[in-house]
């Protein structure tokens, strides 16, 4: 059984929440005409939904925005519990720490430039939506900024112990769960690095696999090819919790083949494609995945 403190030192869990305004909604009138025009029987056969920010991008920037600083979160940590909470290990704690207060900064940045714009891009909504503009259908700027949020937490791994005043057996049974949890938050920990490069194999296979025969290949190859699998040897260092040497090895074996890879060698010579997807199958078949 894994015990709490073997990990105490390795990281911490973290937790991060982005609100973003939709700016969307449903429009009534619109929807029983459209329902009506189509002849549909059922209320519940669609919805026609607005875009209140239509012909302007600085609200799904921030969004888009959003979702890249989701992404990278994700990266720089592993799965923890369900509800959210994500391990971040000791390595990549200022990394994490770093990137995303940056991140987090650059959207109230966003968010400020949207509000300050918000009347305009209002303006803006009416010459587009035209009919079916609606001027009560939009807050105030301060309503619209408060559905804007950028939440970052970190938290130690919480021991073992109850301090509530339980009866012994209870506090027994409690902690047997809390050590069972903590095992498989901690398995779900050390599979990631093999789950990511897994997945980064075998789409490289599939990516520089040819056509069968003489008929030319009409893949396109984007540098990311390369780039993602040689990100990925320094991240297996900081992702090995364990110290596991196969995934020791494993990144080393990546690290040589990837080693001098040129993506436009990789473009326009199949013989250089063929030997790097041979190598890549080699490494799917020595692992236990």
């Amino acid at each position: 059984m894994i015990d709490v403190k073997d990990y105490e030192s390795s990281g911490l869990t973290t937790e991060l929440s982005i609100s973003v305004w939709t700016a969307n909604k449903i429009d009534r009138n619109a929807t029983h005409k459209v329902l009506v025009d189509s002849e549909a029987h059922s209320r519940d056969a669609g919805h026609f939904r607005k875009n209140l920010m239509s012909g302007s991008r600085p609200r799904k920037d921030i969004a888009d925005f959003a979702a890249q600083c989701r992404l990278q979160h994700n990266y720089l940590t592993a799965p923890w519990t369900d509800s959210g909470s994500r391990w971040v290990f000791t390595s990549l704690y200022m990394e994490h720490k770093a990137e995303l207060g940056a991140k987090r900064t650059m959207f109230w940045t966003m968010v400020d430039n949207f509000i300050l714009q918000y009347p305009h891009l209002v303006d803006l909504a009416e010459q587009n939506l035209g009919k079916l503009f609606d001027p009560t259908d939009y807050p105030s700027p301060d309503v619209v900024r408060s559905k804007f949020d950028f939440k970052l937490g970190y938290n130690p791994v919480a021991p073992n112990h109850w301090a509530v005043a339980f009866a012994d057996e209870v506090k027994e049974e409690l902690s047997k769960q809390y050590a069972a949890s903590f095992e498989e938050r901690i398995i779900k920990v050390t599979r990631e690095p093999w789950n990511r490069l897994h997945k980064l194999l075998t789409t490289m296979v599939e990516k520089l696999a040819d056509e069968v025969g003489d008929k030319a290949t009409t893949k396109r190859y984007h540098d990311t090819l390369v780039t993602n699998a040689q990100a990925l040897c320094p991240m297996l260092t900081h992702l090995n919790l364990n110290k596991d040497p196969k995934l020791e090895q494993a990144r080393q074996q990546l690290e040589t083949i990837m080693a001098g890879a040129d993506i436009d060698r990789i473009k326009t010579d199949p013989t250089v494609r063929k030997d790097m997807k041979e190598n890549l199958d080699a490494m799917l078949k020595t692992f236990e995945w």
